[in-house]
C-alpha cells in the first residue's frame, strides 16, 4: 500500500549506493519480497530507461509540450512552476 511505498521510497533516498541490496530494502520495509524480485528483474524498468534515453530524457521529471497546431514537440528537463509552460 502507501505506508509501504514512501517508506521504501525513504530507504532508497538514504542510501549511499555503495551497496545496491533493492530486495533486502524491500524486506526492512515489510514489502512481499519475492513480487518486489519480479518486478524489479522483470525488465520494465530498463526498457522504459532504454527508450527514454535517445529521447535526452535521463531522469524525472521530463517532459514533452506538443503544440496541438503543429504537433511540434518540446523537451523540457526538471520541474518548474505551470506559468513556465504557458509560453
Amino acid at each position: 500500500g502507501n505506508t509501504a511505498f514512501w517508506k521504501m521510497t525513504d530507504t532508497l533516498f538514504r542510501q549511499t549506493w555503495e551497496s545496491q541490496d533493492f530486495v533486502g530494502w524491500a524486506g526492512k520495509n515489510r514489502l512481499k519480497t519475492d513480487t518486489f524480485q519480479q518486478c524489479l528483474h522483470r525488465g520494465t524498468v530498463q526498457s522504459a530507461i532504454t527508450a527514454a534515453m535517445p529521447k535526452g530524457i535521463n531522469g524525472t521529471p521530463a517532459n514533452f509540450i506538443v503544440e496541438n497546431a503543429t504537433g511540434k514537440q518540446t523537451f523540457v528537463a526538471g520541474a518548474y512552476p505551470l506559468a513556465t509552460f504557458a509560453k
